[in-house]
Order: C-alpha cells, then sequence, then structure tokens
C-alpha cells in the first residue's frame, strides 16, 4: 500500500470563466481542448450560492475535453478524491496514469456512474492506444438520489512491475460508505501492460447525454509518492466510559495517536458481552486519524470493556461500558377470533416482546358491545395457545380483548368483534349479464356454484337500488325489464336468497338505446379484448372502456343500413394513443384522442371493424395515465342495427411481456410499431385458431425492472433477497402480474386471472417473455432466477388448468451481447419449479433456437436495430412462426410436449 502525499487540493467557491487551449483554468487545472471547462451554478443544485466546476463537453469523444495537472506532478502511484454532485444525465470520470492524448490515449477512467439497470454504480475503464475496456461497473450497495453529493476516492498503486491494484471507496456528505471496489492485483484489465510502471497525470472528464451543466466537481485533491511514514503507536476508544440500556445502541470512535501511513484495520470487540457492532471491522484509511462504529448492547446487563485487535501493531484502547436493564410491561399479544355455531375461537399469540419479566398470564375479557367487555375475564391462558368461547347466541356479535401479564403490568390487545353463525350460510352472487335493448334490459341469471348448504328460493332483480325487486325468479334465467327510458342508464342487481339470507351479485350498468343512438359498450356488437379493459364500474359498466396495454384490441359488429355510417367515439379529456382501424379489411391509422369515422362499409349487410392499440408514449401510462385510449360507443346511423360479436370458442392466452414483445422500434429506431412485432403476428395467428388474446407489455420492463421510461409502470414480479436463486421477498406493492391498472384488479373473487372480472374464466394459456433487460442492467441473476420461479407458481395457482409457455429472450444465445448467467438463471428458474411440482404437465419452453437468435442479432439495419436489442419487422416476422408453432402444437395437442433435458425449445415435431 502506497503513502500518499497531496499534491493539490482544490475547492470550488465561485465562478470560473472559461479558458483557452492549454490554459491554466484554476489552481493549476490545464484545460487541453480550451473553452470547455469553467465554475458555475448547475441544474441539480437550486442554491445558486454554490458553485461547481462543469464541462460543456458532450458525449464522446470524451477525450476532447481533457483537464490535467500540470505534467511536472505526474507519478505512478497515484490518489484522486472527488466531492462530485451527482445526475443521471451527465457523469465525471478521475483520469488516473493518462498520457495526455487525444487521440492515442492511455490511462485510467473511474466515476460514479448512472448505469442502464437505473442505478448508481461504481464504473471504471482501463484505456490503451485510445480503446476501453471495463473493469467495473458495480452497483452501490447504497443508492444515493440525484443532486446527492458523493466523495468518491480512488488509490491506484503499483503492487509489481506489471501488475497494479485500484481501489475505490463511494460515501455521502456524513461519511456513509454507499459502495467500495477493490481490483485486486490479478485484474487482467487493471493490468494492461501498456499501463504497468509508468508515471502519468492526473485529471478529470466527462460525458454526457444531454447538453447543459448538469452535474458538478465540488472539490477535488491530488496525492502521489510515498508518504512520511506514520508516527502512530497507538489508539485510543472513546467515550472512556458510558451507560446504555440492554438492547440499546451507543457510537464509538476509534482514534489513532497520528495519522495513518496505511490502511489500518481494527476488529472491534466486548469481551463476550453478546453486543454488536454495526460493522465486522472498522477501516481507518491512509491519511485518517479516526472511525467511528455503532455498537448495540445485547440483552444481559453488567460491565462491558469495549476493545478491539489491529493488523498494524499499535496498542489497543479500550472503553468501559455499563448496560443497565429495566423491565416493562409486555408487548400486546396477538389474537384472531373464528366464529362457530354458538361459540368464538379465542387464538393467542404471545408477543414479540415480554418487556423484560416473563409473562405470568393472558386474560380474556368478553363483552357484547364495543367497549364493554367485563372487568373480570372469563379465563386467564397460562401459556399462548385457545380458548373456546361457548353458549353464545347466533347473529349476535361479541366483542373480545386479551391482555398479556408480567410483573410490571398487563398490556391489552385491540379490542376485535365477531359473530357467532349457524353452519348453513347465505349463497354465492349468481352470474349476471345485462344486454340493452330498445327501451329494455335483458337480465340473465346463472346460479352461483354454492347454495350455502341450504336450498336457493329465489333470485331477486332490484333495479336501482330500489326497496323492491321488479320480480323474482324461482329458478336461474332470463327476465326481460320493460318500459324504460332509452338514453338513461340503470343499475341491476340480482340476488340468490336462501333461508339464511341473500348474497347480492355488484351492480351493473346497461343503458337502453333507440335505433340511431350511440351503442354503449357492453353492448353484446363489442368484444374487447379479455384481461387488459376496464371501465366505469370496475371491469364492466356501460359508458366507457379504457386501456393502457399496447397490443389490446376490440372488435365491433353491425348491421348497415343502404346508407350506413359509423363513428368510433373515443377520448376521455387528456387521453390518447394511436390505433390501427380495420373496416372489413380496410387498416388506416387514428390518433385515439377524439372519435374517428369509418369507411368501406358493406350497405345492407352485416360489418365488423377491428381496432387494435399501435403505440404510445413509454411514460403515463399507469394509474389512469394520459397515454390510455378510452373508447366510450359507436354512433350508427337511424337504419343500422348493432349486432353481436362472438368470442373465440377455444378461451383466452395471455401474452406478457417488454419492449421487444411491444414492438418498440419495429419499425426503426424511435418507430414503435404494434402492429410490425412478432406479438401482433401470434395474436392474429392465435384469433384465427378460435382463441382470444390478452396483451399485457410495456417497454423498460421486468420481473424485476419497471417499465416505462419514467418507471411509472411496477415491475411484473418483484422479489428481492434471495439467495443462489431461492427464497426473497415478493413485494406486491411494487408489482403487477395480478392488476390491470393501480386500482384495477386482474383476478376474480376466487383469485384467478379473469376475462372480465366473472368468475370460471382463466386463460387457457400465459406465455412470458421476460429477462431482457435484468440481463441488460446486470440485475442480481438469483433474483431473476427467484421471482421466474415463484411468477410461475403464482400464475398456476391463478389458472389451475393453464399451459405456462416461458420464452427464452430473443437475444439469449448470442454470447456477445447477453452474459450467459442470464439464461443459466432462466433454465435453473424451470428446473425448480419441475423439482417442486412434477406432476404439472402444462408447463413448456419457447425458444426460437440459436441459430436464429445469432442471425437475428447479427444482421443489423435488415433483421435487427444498431441496439442489437430490438428486431426490426423482418426479424419479427421471423421469430413468429417459431413461437406460434410451439405453443400451437402444445396446446393443441393431447399430451405435454417433450423438452431436451436442459429445457431448450418445445419439440416441433
Amino acid at each position: 500500500m502506497a503513502s500518499w502525499t497531496q499534491t493539490s487540493d482544490t475547492s470550488i467557491t465561485a465562478a470560473i470563466a472559461a479558458v483557452g487551449a492549454g490554459g491554466t483554468l484554476v489552481n493549476g487545472w490545464i484545460d487541453l481542448a480550451g473553452s470547455v471547462w469553467s465554475a458555475a451554478n448547475i441544474a441539480s443544485d437550486s442554491n445558486a450560492a454554490d458553485f461547481y466546476l462543469t464541462s460543456t463537453k458532450q458525449s464522446t469523444p470524451w477525450t476532447a475535453g481533457q483537464l490535467f495537472r500540470p505534467a511536472s506532478e505526474d507519478s505512478i502511484n497515484q490518489r484522486v478524491t472527488m466531492q462530485v454532485c451527482l445526475n443521471s444525465g451527465q457523469t465525471y470520470y478521475a483520469m488516473l496514469r493518462s498520457n495526455r492524448s487525444s487521440s492515442s490515449a492511455n490511462g485510467y477512467l473511474v466515476s460514479v456512474d448512472y448505469m442502464s439497470d437505473k442505478k448508481y454504480a461504481i464504473h471504471g475503464f482501463a484505456i490503451a492506444s485510445g480503446k476501453l475496456t471495463q473493469f467495473v461497473g458495480q452497483d452501490l450497495a447504497t443508492q444515493p438520489a440525484q443532486g446527492d453529493v458523493v466523495t468518491l476516492d480512488i488509490q491506484l498503486t503499483q503492487v509489481t512491475t506489471t501488475t497494479s491494484e485500484i481501489v475505490v471507496t463511494v460515501s455521502n456528505a456524513s461519511g456513509t460508505v454507499l459502495g467500495t471496489y477493490d481490483s485486486g492485483a490479478a485484474n487482467a484489465t487493471v493490468n494492461t501492460a501498456a499501463l504497468q510502471n509508468v508515471a502519468g497525470s492526473a485529471g478529470v472528464c466527462a460525458y454526457s447525454g444531454s447538453g447543459g451543466a448538469l452535474a458538478g466537481l465540488k472539490e477535488i485533491t491530488v496525492y502521489s509518492g510515498d508518504a512520511a511514514p506514520s508516527t502512530a503507536t497507538k489508539y485510543t476508544v472513546a467515550p472512556a466510559s458510558s451507560t446504555v440500556q440492554t438492547g440499546s445502541s451507543t457510537e464509538v470512535t476509534f482514534a489513532l495517536d497520528a495519522a495513518a501511513a496505511q490502511d489500518v484495520t481494527i476488529t472491534p470487540g466486548d469481551g463476550g458481552a453478546g453486543g454488536s457492532w454495526s460493522s465486522a471491522t472498522l477501516k481507518i484509511a491512509a491519511g485518517s486519524l479516526s472511525g467511528t462504529l455503532e455498537y448495540t448492547a445485547g440483552s444481559k446487563a453488567g460491565a462491558v470493556t469495549l476493545t478491539g485487535t489491529n493488523d498494524s501493531s499499535l496498542t489497543n484502547g479500550t472503553a468501559s461500558l455499563t448496560v443497565q436493564a429495566s423491565a416493562t410491561a409486555p408487548g400486546a399479544p396477538g389474537v384472531t377470533l373464528t366464529a362457530g355455531s354458538g361459540q368464538i375461537t379465542v387464538k393467542v399469540v404471545a408477543p414479540s416482546s415480554d418487556g423484560g419479566s416473563a409473562i405470568t398470564g393472558y386474560p380474556i375479557y368478553v363483552g357484547t358491545t364495543s367497549g364493554g367487555e367485563s372487568s373480570t375475564p372469563v379465563t386467564t391462558l397460562t401459556a399462548a395457545g385457545s380458548y373456546t368461547i361457548t353458549g353464545l347466541t347466533n347473529g349476535t356479535p361479541v366483542y373480545v380483548k386479551v391482555g398479556a401479564t408480567n410483573g410490571v403490568g398487563t398490556t391489552v390487545a385491540a379490542e376485535q368483534t365477531a359473530t357467532p353463525v349457524s353452519s348453513a350460510t347465505a349463497p354465492g352472487a349468481p352470474g349476471v349479464t345485462l344486454t340493452a335493448g330498445n327501451g329494455q334490459i335483458v337480465v340473465q341469471v346463472v346460479a352461483p356454484s354454492s347454495d350455502g348448504g341450504s336450498p336457493i328460493t329465489g333470485y331477486p332483480i332490484v333495479v336501482n337500488d330500489a326497496t323492491s325487486p321488479v320480480t323474482t325468479l324461482t329458478v336461474a334465467g332470463s327476465y326481460t325489464i320493460t318500459g324504460l327510458t332509452n338514453g338513461t342508464a340503470y343499475k341491476v342487481k340480482v340476488g340468490a336468497a336462501n333461508s339464511v339470507g341473500a348474497t347480492y351479485s355488484a351492480d351493473q350498468t346497461a343503458t337502453p338505446l333507440a335505433p340511431g343512438s350511440a351503442v354503449p359498450v357492453d353492448n353484446p356488437a363489442f368484444l374487447f379484448s379479455p384481461g387488459n379493459w376496464y371501465g366505469d364500474s370496475g371491469r364492466g359498466g356501460s359508458l366507457w372502456r379504457r386501456t393502457w396495454n399496447v397490443g389490446a384490441y376490440f372488435v365491433f359488429t353491425w348491421n348497415a343500413s343502404a346508407n350506413p355510417t359509423a363513428v368510433i367515439d373515443f377520448g376521455l379529456a387528456g387521453t390518447s394513443g394511436n390505433v390501427n382501424v380495420s373496416v372489413n379489411g380496410s387498416v388506416k391509422e387514428f390518433s385515439a384522442a377524439s372519435s374517428v369515422t369509418l369507411w368501406n362499409i358493406i350497405p345492407s349487410a352485416e360489418n365488423t371493424v377491428f381496432v387494435v392499440f399501435r403505440d404510445t408514449p413509454q411514460s403515463g401510462r399507469w394509474n389512469e395515465g394520459a397515454n390510455n385510449i378510452v373508447v366510450s360507443g359507436v354512433t350508427l346511423d337511424a337504419a343500422s342495427t348493432a349486432g353481436v360479436s362472438v368470442a373465440g370458442e377455444k378461451g383466452w392466452v395471455k401474452i406478457i411481456g417488454d419492449s421487444i414483445t411491444e414492438g418498440i422500434n419495429s419499425g426503426g429506431a424511435n418507430k414503435p410499431d404494434f402492429t410490425q412485432s412478432y406479438t401482433y403476428f401470434l395474436l392474429q395467428t392465435l384469433r384465427a385458431q378460435g382463441y382470444e388474446v390478452c396483451v399485457s407489455v410495456c417497454g423498460y420492463s421486468g420481473y424485476l425492472d419497471t417499465g416505462d421510461s419514467t418507471a411509472d409502470v411496477p415491475a411484473y414480479y418483484y422479489v428481492s433477497g434471495s439467495s443462489n436463486g431461492s427464497g426473497g421477498t415478493y413485494d406486491d406493492t411494487k408489482s403487477r402480474w395480478n392488476k390491470i391498472d393501480e386500482n384495477v384488479s386482474a383476478l376474480d373473487s376466487n383469485g384467478h386471472l379473469t376475462a372480465y372480472g366473472d368468475t370460471g374464466s382463466e386463460p387457457v394459456a400465459t406465455l412470458v417473455n421476460y429477462l431482457t433487460n435484468e440481463a441488460l442492467g446486470k440485475l442480481s441473476t438469483s433474483d431473476c432466477q427467484a421471482a421466474m420461479m415463484q411468477c410461475m407458481k403464482a400464475h398456476r395457482t391463478a389458472a389451475p388448468n393453464a399451459w405456462l409457455f416461458l420464452m427464452i429472450p430473443v437475444g439469449f444465445h448470442y454470447a456477445p451481447k447477453y452474459p450467459a448467467a442470464y439464461l443459466t438463471a432462466f433454465n435453473a428458474a424451470i428446473s425448480a419449479y419441475q423439482a417442486a411440482y412434477p406432476l404439472d404437465k402444462r408447463v413448456a419452453v419457447v425458444d426460437i433456437g440459436d441459430a436464429l437468435s445469432t442471425t437475428i442479432e447479427v444482421n443489423t439495419g435488415s433483421l435487427i436495430n444498431t441496439d442489437q436489442v430490438h428486431p426490426l419487422s423482418a426479424g419479427h416476422a421471423l421469430i413468429a412462426p417459431a413461437v406460434s408453432g410451439q405453443m400451437l402444437l402444445s396446446m393443441e395437442g393431447s399430451t405435454a410436449v417433450a423438452r431436451s433435458p436442459n429445457y431448450g425449445p418445445a419439440s416441433s415435431g
């Protein structure tokens, strides 16, 4: 480890004007190109009194905007510390061992950079003859926010004549370490031969994706050479004496008696007193005098000696700590009530803390009014467990409180209530479908799956929350409500009654229509793609349907008059997207911000229009965003009448994916078009085979990645904290697999995926194409594997009889672009699922294969965009038949498709 001598320290406290080529900007710093560097306010700091060193050089080549220390300060061993104000649009790199060349540069670049996974990371390159080779791209363990000022400390040491080591530490303004990196002495990129054992210059350069002063440097300190030997001989521990309670924490400082010439590592201890430290070791960096750790006392009271050992032969210091224990009343117990016939069972769970004194009992208090519990418990349990209160009256609420008592006192849990019930219950809610007509509504009633243990005696039909039903059917069937006003919406609910009571369906709305008026979206003339629309009343309603899902579609069928006209009524104020409208096979593109007048209508015949959501900006989609489409009906001429659009008889398929699945850039750079994607070809193939299709896609998204460029769409199935692909914590608040939009569930009352909100309408298949963005962003392969496997389990629970298709991302066979570890994680997730569920035969991998994957990836400009991520329309056209063929072979067959042991593609026969 080198000893460091400071050669310069530059703080920016005022504005500094730019200088010409080779001019000195400030404190010896030389602007090689000239007119590149200055000191000014920056966009990310709203305080006009703060100034930062900034570069106006944007994007490549970074070599044209270098700022260097004088060549007279060149050295082999170098250390640079920079205080950087962060911004995702601009990055500042420290330059070490630079040969000051703008055409054939040698040296190292190190920065805190905002990476493609939308996280800040330690980012470093070795440069030889102008070629950059990355040696680190490591996310910070603790993420700072945009606009934070962090300190980047880089130490470059020549270990041998042919090897070097780079150590990087990033800390925030309070000194907390956000991330570290140590290349070691065996990193082949760091040890590039042209960079070894040569003196070079220290400097800085900038890289930016957009114009303007976005980020900046507040202070830069440069060191070189060997510092004078340290005179440190010992360290002290402070405070010398203090007192804490058991389980409480205190700050402990370890201070050297002189600055360290090299890093000193101290291993703290407490003599086996059972406490814990915030870190197992404390490193005091070369040139520093002290460091701080947090110590948390154990559960045992008494005197504790705080000390440690070190790796620098220093005399160890000590401090005295007195740990005191004080008992309190225990925490409140956990309480669960389960009602039965004439009884309630109380389950008591011990609190997490006994307050430092053993719990002696759990008194149970009972009453018949809220807050009216008796002061005398019905019983006191000596240990946590269950107790059944008997002799109760069915239908009368019972209120219960439970306490936990120790030597200090009693803590009572919040009141709970339950009502004893007989064994029979009211039946389930019936299924209801409304069909509006001229002055009437036809109500179709389907019996519930359960009668509650008592025969159903009738189905009352209630309109607009009236106190009495318009009729009560004795059996499930249909009933026509007549004498209604055209254009007026009516709420209808239907109950199922037995001897216990009645259960009503949710309100449904329908609007009777006079001939020639607008056909509402709940009319049978409309067929909306399943699983991705919602309306003015939950998943239904008569006023409108809304979706943010590119690829969503609807069909409208009508019987045209001799002189027909038809207008699709699009839009709520402030919503928009682009749609392709096909009228009897004639296709045009429109904005869905306003109404669309239809063309190519065949007079005196049945006509069909097919509308598909083509594209919309990758922002403002989720939670009723502006980039949604809304359809409120179709207005026909007076002589035309609504028809019936019939869904495919084979059920529906849900397709889930990212920007590739959405067709982003399928028409070329910045030319999104869903109708040129493999997904659209697959949708049309499946519909031709008798299936309807739900497309749930979003650019930037993945199992773990949020969607849209603004990250407003949640990740699909977010899991974190896994280990080796297992375990981890699923976060439903960060996931959307079970949602259509922020407040709209994709599940029915049984927890199953549903086409339109009703039960018993699960998909027959799901296809998931994720992990591309995780691989590009280098997210945790363990969390990727865990999320994929757990998502498969969730889909199986939500669609018990569906095929689960998992698609290997298009480019995963192309090693130069995608790390092999993510294909390994994909296969491991499949293996883990099959090991856990060996009898599940409706699982298959969809894979376009190594040859086609590589062919697409290498043919930039003809089959794929230059980013080698997004296929062009010709590439999508090659992908589509491979995917549809494998899916249909499985779905149309009677047994699971055979697959190779490494879970390659489904057999094509």
